[in-house]
């Protein structure tokens, strides 16, 4: 005869318990496990899920999964920035966090980023607040303005500096001597800083016109030299007052030997390859 086994009710229950149990299991040992590290940063699958549903908040048709690649661009950019001495820690994240809140002029669309991360204020600093941070540090605050990443060129325009305030009226002639670029340009209050020959802008860049009259015009007669090396975005320079424009009192003519900093994106390059990138399958 044969014999014919009937799970009861109760071990039918437990058992789909039990597969639930296994399914949840697995389901959060997937969202813990380690995809990459990059120096001291570990990045889990559920920071990739996170990163990727603010990628997905930003542009509702993109279809790739970029949250490791973005993950891994912020968490190297924090990395560099530690081995220069400015590291990124809870107080600084904090306080972007309350810039973001403060500045932001999308305050609907921010909280839908935030809903994200439900109430995980944690994830929500270190996987969204963190890359907007260093994104901005490590160019502006850091890269334009950091003598030892620029040492080189500024070294060479100190040299021509030297050089030039011996005999201010060799300056364009010593330029051109050494292969150097020159650029002539007009400052004013009122038209703002513009190249030599170029249209005023509409409106025109009043502040950083400002500036210029402030800590270079107003310390210079017609022809002399400035005595320190210009720092801007993208060179070193050295200033010479040419004078009014064009006979106006209120246009000033200066003529610059510019210095080519390092471009940001050679310099982030060699940066790069110091960093200890681990994938893991």
């Amino acid at each position: 005869s044969c014999y014919s086994f009937k799970i009861k009710p109760y071990m039918m229950r437990l058992l789909i318990l039990f597969i639930c149990l296994l399914f949840i299991h697995g389901s959060c040992s997937k969202q813990k496990q380690i995809i990459a590290e990059v120096g001291a940063y570990k990045i889990t699958q559920k920071d990739i899920n996170y990163r990727n549903k603010i990628i997905k908040l930003y542009d509702p048709k993109e279809t790739r999964d970029l949250g490791l690649a973005q993950l891994t661009r912020a968490f190297s950019y924090a990395e560099i920035l530690n081995s220069y001495g400015q590291s990124i820690n809870e107080k600084m994240l904090l306080q972007e966090a309350i810039r973001i809140d403060k500045e932001t002029q999308i305050p609907n669309f921010l909280l839908k980023i935030k809903s994200v991360f439900d109430d995980d204020h944690d994830a929500y600093l270190r996987i969204y607040v963190l890359p907007v941070l260093v994104e901005r540090m490590i160019y502006y605050d850091f890269f334009v303005n950091n003598l030892s990443v620029h040492k080189e060129s500024y070294n060479d325009a100190m040299k021509f500096l030297k050089l030039a305030l011996k005999s201010t009226k060799a300056f364009h002639r010593l330029g051109q001597k050494q292969g150097l670029d020159f650029a002539r340009f007009v400052v004013s209050e009122k038209t703002g800083l513009r190249p030599m020959g170029a249209i005023p802008d509409v409106p025109p860049s009043d502040e950083q016109a400002k500036r210029w009259i402030t800590n270079v015009v107003s310390k210079l007669k017609p022809g002399e030299i400035f005595p320190e090396v210009v720092n801007t975005e993208e060179h070193w320079k050295a200033i010479r007052y040419v004078g009014p424009y064009q006979n106006k009192t209120n246009e000033h003519l200066l003529e610059a030997v510019l210095f080519k900093k390092i471009s940001f994106d050679e310099w982030i390059k060699s940066e790069k390859l110091k960093i200890k990138v681990v994938q893991r399958n």
